[in-house]
């Protein structure tokens, strides 16, 4: 491994200066020129120190500029000096490597000259190069694909340097070496039964399948390199953030063309970052092109969609900015922001205060169990125990029962119990909206979690009733749970949902049925609460995981997340929204939001009045196994 850049024994000599590297680029080439042993020397020289070759020989293509030729000699940045040791260490050690950028730093042309360097120089490299469509790796004639790119490097090289090509599509061999780079889509079979010295995947967090493909290069590879923009949190390549592999961030203002006039506003008040520069080009009220004298004439942006109070902004941002009409295209591009990029349901300004407010739980624990069953002993009882999946923010007393002389609701979200999602559980104090508890178990069935929520749900009863009111959603799993609570459970105080038999009657049935109109009015109501502090969140947690929730494009919200296995211990590897998901089924409790039916104490219906004959044939015609509350 390089520790530093000390270690490359000939980059001191490159001079920095444009002007300056430019002239010992043409005193190489003429040194080179006149004499066979200087090529030879040169080659040494380039195999053995990559710096060097590309700040010596490199020219790279640059078809935005209008004031300067598009072939632009490379010569590298500090920022981007520490970005292409990383990849030279990742590809020589062997090791995965995951690279969050900003649009337009160049990291896609760093791995490729890294990859373009080992397969030049030392003899049988094989590499992969991939993107998220075939016709981004290779298609004749187009700049944008990375094939261009490498074919655009060796055509700058001095003939001398250039080795001899084995070109077909998709495919760049080197006939001294043997080396090979080859290129394709990101398919799930990439690279399935190779073997490659490095594989690296552009743009990942556009790609479909990521999953799959991660799953397909374990084996053939042991670096792979992911580089990529932000596309919001449901992608495979925001996942590998967590994962146990190198990290490398890199942000448009590391980079001198784009830090020049760097600033940022603060209450108001514009605080100047670059006190060297004198004139900028940006733009004028009109969208045009103009150059200001730096700071005095330069129009700085304090307001307006693309601001972000305390943020970097310099001309080439607020340029940048003036091309986007949706604030997530900036978060995608520029900032880094894997959130905002995903056009989240609860907005930062929302969430962030309330998570520097929330806090930990005071205990945490289970509810006694069987040992036989598993399940909750009676008489219900809870125990401390260090990482139990009870947690709350009152603590139960000595005997393990909690204050009686409160009213409390709760809120559940089901999972299959598989262990790939979590079940959840939010209990909350229904007089000050105040979150107390949250239970959270990846591998209880459905059935099985509705002994837990009768259990929490006679524990946090209160003093005027038997039951703590209880809400879930009552899809997919929530049909079972449901069943079990109310069918065999007798757990009557809960939200009915008025629906119509086939016979186009009225009746009530336990749980929230959610569809893509009712979830967004019931998420809708969440965010409110949260924003008039009628709902309070304790948990981070569950704040967290209201970002997994992004406007779907067609009025109603989405999980961008999906299931991805599991973890040894009870828990998912990843929260997909379902702790969000329990708090909003929460809401359904909490006074007046929605229209609930409190059932609390059973109705009283005097022997044979019209009322107890009418109950007496409605039990006769019932054509459902819950007709009603």
């Amino acid at each position: 491994m390089w520790d530093a850049l000390s270690e490359f024994p000939y980059y001191r000599r490159v001079p920095k200066g444009l002007p300056q590297n430019l002239r010992y680029r043409s005193w190489v080439m003429e040194r080179t020129a006149e004499s066979r042993q200087a090529r030879e020397d040169a080659w040494v020289m380039a195999a053995r120190d990559p710096y060097w070759y590309w700040n010596t020989f490199g020219f790279i293509l640059e078809p935005r500029n209008t004031d300067k030729p598009t072939t632009v000699p490379f010569v590298t940045w500090a920022r981007q000096d520490e970005i292409l040791l990383e990849v030279l260490n990742a590809v020589q050690d062997g090791y995965d490597l995951h690279i969050k950028k900003s649009r337009g730093v160049g990291v896609s042309w760093n791995v490729l000259l890294v990859f373009e360097w080992f397969w030049h120089f030392q003899p049988q490299q094989h590499l992969l190069v991939h993107s998220r469509k075939e016709e981004l790796v290779d298609k004749e004639g187009d700049p944008d694909t990375l094939f261009y790119k490498l074919s655009f490097w060796r055509q700058q090289l001095p003939a001398w340097l250039r080795p001899r090509l084995d070109r077909r599509k998709n495919h760049l061999g080197n006939i001294d070496t043997g080396g090979t780079i080859d290129g394709g889509s990101t398919t799930d079979d990439i690279g399935r039964g190779g073997r490659r010295r490095a594989i690296f995947c552009d743009e990942f967090a556009a790609v479909l399948n990521a999953p799959a493909i991660v799953a397909a290069v374990s084996d053939t590879t042991n670096c792979t390199i992911y580089g990529s923009t932000s596309k919001g949190i449901g992608t495979e390549f925001h996942r590998l953030e967590s994962a146990p592999i190198c990290h490398v961030e890199t942000l448009w203002h590391e980079y001198p063309v784009q830090s020049k006039g760097l600033y940022r506003v603060k209450d108001g008040q514009v605080e100047v970052l670059d006190k060297t520069c004198k004139t900028v080009r940006g733009l004028d009220e009109k969208g045009k092109i103009r150059t200001f004298r730096f700071p005095e004439e330069y129009p700085f942006v304090t307001e307006g969609m693309h601001f972000t109070e305390g943020g970097y902004r310099s001309p080439y941002y607020d340029q940048r900015c003036a091309h986007f009409t949706d604030p997530a295209l900036r978060a995608q591009e520029l900032d880094l922001d894997d959130i905002g990029a995903g056009d989240p349901f609860f907005s930062r300004p929302l969430i962030e205060p309330l998570k520097a407010r929330a806090t930990e739980p005071i205990w945490t624990g289970d509810i006694e169990r069987d040992e036989a069953t598993n399940l909750p002993r009676k008489p219900y009882v809870l125990s401390h125990k260090v990482g139990g999946p009870l947690k709350l923010w009152w603590a139960p007393d000595s005997s393990g029962k909690m204050p009686e002389d409160q009213d409390y609701c709760w809120g559940a979200d089901i999972a299959q119990g598989s262990g790939a999602t979590n079940s959840v559980i939010i209990i909350v104090n229904r007089a000050t909206g105040e979150q107390v508890g949250e239970y959270c178990a990846a591998e209880v069935t459905p059935t099985d979690l509705a002994y837990f929520a009768n259990a929490l749900g006679r524990i946090f009863c209160g003093e005027r009733h038997a039951q703590a009111y209880g809400a879930w959603e009552a899809n997919g799993p929530g049909n079972a749970f449901g069943k079990k609570l109310y069918d065999d459970l007798k757990y009557r105080r809960i939200y009915f949902r008025e629906t119509r038999d086939v016979r186009r009657k009225t009746t009530w049935q336990p749980g929230f049925h959610s569809t893509s109109t009712l979830k967004y009015e019931l998420f809708s109501r969440f965010r409110d609460a949260l924003k008039e502090a009628t709902f309070v969140i304790r948990s981070r947690t569950t704040l967290q995981d209201c970002y997994n929730y992004r406007h779907d494009g067609r009025g109603g919200i989405v999980n961008q997340l999906r299931p991805t296995g599991r973890l040894v211990g009870g828990s998912s590897r990843y929260s997909h929204g379902d702790f969000a998901a329990a708090a909003a089924c929460t809401t359904l409790g909490l006074g007046d939001i929605l229209r609930a039916r409190d059932e609390s104490r059973p109705r009283k219906v005097s022997v044979n009045c019209l009322a107890s004959r009418i109950e007496a044939a409605r039990k006769m015609t019932t054509v459902a196994s819950i007709d009603r509350p």
